[in-house]
């Protein structure tokens, strides 16, 4: 069944840019050693076995959403098809302002255009680093709403959050916390697989 943005033509057309998709590829190259060869140096082969299904899972997770990203701009909607062809869509009356931004990472800035309704609301987050340079500014310009920038050239998510609360999630605010408790998992997951098989 087409996706209801689809009964008018497209206006705009996005996908995921070239350089973004060497990047994940790149990426994914350092990832998989990172994690497979400690973990097969330190158990084996019965490391490796256990490993390398869950890391062939987040990699295809990463690449099956950075190749399939799609945005879809028509006369009377806005579709963004993200992780795994998944499709959302939002009628363009009700987007009542743009929020753009430059949200600091901590290794660098990335551009953030968020669509919000008449209460605040988010109603699709565009990121910029799946895109070509320009690309979201012919969005922003297409849809012809108000659009709000927030002071300074470039936030943390931390301070972009206290201009325009809600729009970027509990991990992008507190960053280092959010790799702590990821490690803590991890190296909790790795003790009790280690006390399992030494039992």
């Amino acid at each position: 069944m087409p996706s209801r943005s689809s009964d008018a033509s497209p206006t705009l057309v996005i996908r995921t840019s070239t350089a973004s998709r060497v990047q994940a590829v790149i990426g994914v190259a350092i990832f998989i050693p990172f994690i497979l060869v400690p973990v097969t140096g330190a158990e084996g082969l019965t490391g490796f076995l256990i490993a390398a299904p869950c890391v062939l899972a987040l990699v295809i997770t990463a690449l099956t959403h950075m190749f399939r990203y799609r945005l879809v701009v028509t006369g009377t909607a806005v579709e963004q098809t993200r992780w795994f062809g998944r499709a959302r869509w939002i009628e363009r009356d009700r987007i009542a302002r743009i929020v753009d931004a430059r949200i600091d990472t901590g290794n660098g800035s990335t551009k953030l255009v968020f669509l919000v309704d008449a209460e605040g609301r988010r109603l699709l987050r565009l990121p910029g680093h799946s895109v070509r340079d320009g690309q979201l500014d012919q969005v922003v310009q297409l849809l012809g709403k108000p659009v709000r920038r927030p002071s300074g050239h470039s936030l943390s998510a931390k301070k972009f959050d206290k201009q325009h609360p809600g729009l970027v999630g509990w991990h992008e605010r507190h960053p280092v916390l959010t790799a702590v408790l990821g490690v803590t998992v991890l190296v909790a997951l790795a003790t009790l697989y280690a006390i399992k098989t030494t039992a």
